[in-house]
Parts: C-alpha cells; sequence; structure tokens
C-alpha cells in the first residue's frame, strides 16, 4: 500500500515537514502549523502501537474517555502485551486524564483490577514504577482512611438525622399536651364559675319557692290547733266541718305549688353543669398523666441517644485501630502515617 501524504485540514494541501523540527508540519499554501501529537490519522492500515496510544493520550487529555479507550482497545490488538494501553484502560475506567490523578483519587483502590495487574506485569524501568506508585501502600492506606471517614460521616449523619426527628417529634408533643392543658385549665375554671353560678340561681328559686307553701303550711297548722276547736264550739258541728274542709283545701293547694316548684326548679338544677366539669377534670389529668410520660420518654431518649452515639464514637475508633493494625500487619515495613 502507497504511504499517504498528511493534508492540511484548513486548506486541503498537503504538509510539509518542518526542517528545524521533525515533528512539526507547516502548510506551504495557507502557513498554518501543525503538531505531529495533534495530527489523527485515519487511513486504514496506517495506525501503529504507538501512534493509537499517543492518539489516546491526546483524546484522554481532551476529556473524551469513550474514545480514548477505543485506540487502547486497538493497540492491544496490535500489541497484547502493551502496558501503556493497558493503563489507558484504568485511566479510562476511573475518568483520570492522567495517573496523577489516578495516585490522588483518594477512593480508588485498583488491587482487583485485572487491567491494572497486566500493566504492573507488562512494564518495565520508570513506566513500571510509575504505574506501581499509583497504587502504593500510601494510596492504599489513603484509600482506607478515606473510606473509613466516609462511612463515618455517612453513619453518623444518618444517626443524627434519626435522633434529630425523634426528638423534634417528642418535643412537639410536649408542646402540644402542654397548649392542650392550659386550655383545660380555662375550661375547668369556666365551668367552676358557670356551676356556682348556676348553683346560686337554684338556692334563690328553691327558697322563694319554699315561701308561700310555709305560710300555707303555717296557716294549717294555726287551724289545726286553734281553728277546729273554735269554729266546733262556736257553730257545732257544721262549723267544725267547714273548717275540716278549708284546712283540706289548704293541704292541697300547698302541695299543688310545692309540685309546681319542684317541677319549675328541676329545670334549673346544674346537672349538665357539673357533668361538663367532671368531663374537663378528667381530660386535664388525662393530660397531666400524658405530659409527665412523655417528658420522662423525652429524658430517657436524650440520654439513650447520647449513649448511643457514644457506642458509634468509640466503634469507630475501634475501626480505625483494627484497620491500622491489619494494614500493618498485610505491609510489612510501611510506616503508617500518625
Amino acid at each position: 500500500m502507497a504511504l499517504q501524504p498528511l493534508i492540511c485540514k484548513s486548506c486541503g494541501g498537503i504538509l510539509n515537514i518542518d526542517s528545524d523540527n521533525p515533528r512539526d508540519y507547516y502548510c506551504p499554501y495557507c502557513g498554518t502549523k501543525h503538531t505531529w501529537d495533534r495530527i489523527i490519522v485515519e487511513i486504514a492500515g496506517i495506525a501503529t502501537e504507538t501512534s493509537l496510544i499517543e492518539r489516546a493520550e491526546i483524546l484522554l487529555s481532551d476529556g473524551s474517555f469513550a474514545a480514548a479507550k477505543n485506540c487502547f482497545d486497538k493497540a492491544l490488538e496490535i500489541n497484547p502485551r502493551s502496558a501503556a494501553a493497558y493503563m489507558g484502560l484504568v485511566k479510562c475506567a476511573n475518568k483520570a486524564k492522567t495517573l496523577e490523578e489516578l495516585e490522588q483519587d483518594r477512593m480508588l483502590d485498583f488491587s482487583g483490577d485485572s487491567n491494572y495487574r497486566r500493566a504492573l506485569e507488562y512494564s518495565v524501568g520508570n513506566d513500571h514504577v510509575n504505574f506501581a506508585r499509583v497504587n502504593s501502600p500510601d494510596h492504599l492506606y489513603k484509600v482506607g482512611v478515606y473510606k473509613l471517614g466516609a462511612d463515618f460521616t455517612r453513619d453518623k449523619a444518618a444517626m443524627e438525622t434519626k435522633h434529630g426527628e425523634l426528638l423534634a417529634s417528642l418535643k412537639n408533643r410536649v408542646s402540644s399536651l402542654e397548649s392542650s392543658l392550659a386550655y383545660d385549665r380555662n375550661r375547668v375554671q369556666t365551668d367552676r364559675l358557670n356551676l356556682s353560678r348556676k348553683k346560686g340561681r337554684y338556692t334563690g328559686a328553691v327558697l322563694k319557692s319554699l315561701i308561700f307553701p310555709f305560710f300555707l303550711l303555717a296557716l294549717i297548722i294555726v287551724l289545726t290547733v286553734f281553728g277546729l276547736p273554735t269554729a266546733a264550739s262556736a257553730f257545732g258541728t257544721y262549723g267544725f266541718l267547714g273548717a275540716a274542709l278549708l284546712l283540706i283545701i289548704l293541704i292541697i293547694w300547698m302541695f299543688v305549688r310545692f309540685i309546681k316548684a319542684f317541677t319549675r326548679n328541676k329545670r334549673l338544677y346544674p346537672g349538665n353543669e357539673k357533668n361538663y366539669l367532671r368531663n374537663s377534670e378528667q381530660e386535664m389529668a388525662r393530660h397531666q398523666t400524658e405530659l409527665a410520660q412523655t417528658r420522662q420518654t423525652l429524658a430517657q431518649c436524650e440520654i439513650s441517644m447520647k449513649n448511643e452515639m457514644q457506642q458509634f464514637l468509640n466503634d469507630s475508633e475501634a475501626a480505625k485501630a483494627k484497620f491500622r493494625k491489619e494494614f500493618a500487619a498485610a505491609h510489612q515495613g510501611y510506616k503508617l502515617p500518625d
């Protein structure tokens, strides 16, 4: 297959090599300069492992991770033992443009990444040193510490949210019961006042209604004691009978007046007011009991939450100590940071 000339993207002319810098090209027609690193060769069959990796690195620097992965895959088709291509796939998978970004990302652990293992296996010299540094003990320690810190922050926030919601619910209940209790006190005071007023009106009505029957009763007693003997002695039998009939009529009249007064006063009896007051006092007592229980529950919850948070902090410190111990055992000779 014949060699293909490099074409200027600006005017379509054939590019010439810059004699001062062989990696630079210039167009003799429009004067545009081109750098070899930025020339993308699309002619089938001309791409090599090196050109594909260089093209992929350019795409990585532009953030085109999918296109860069495609170039790294093609490079591996040419050379299945290309350490640079395998490391490029690691960068693409983790959206990193450079090795430094992989090394600085505290969330990444490449111990289980097959592409990373192959990159280490096939790399030599400085590449091997640089690739190994990405997943060095120092990096792995940072990953572990970061994960512990992230877990601690997440779990602590979840616990604080749960505790806050429960405390807010109990405090709202206490506030609601205090408002209900204040309303109950006002209602009991009002019901007691209404009952006192109704009792006063009832007592006055009863006394007033009994005045006339008592007057009749006194008159009957006088007639019985003095009237009947006097009438009998003055008028004989007819006088006695007349006085007795008058006495019977007065007695009947007294009972009729008394029954009417009782019926009328019964409607004034403060029975409803007593029921209202009793119900109000029972409701107030119920709210007082519930308020005391809720306050006690709130105090117990605050103590329990404090203990739970302290236990969580102790467990977190124990987890950190366990991690440091296990990490030191797995990486002999590595000096753990303070």
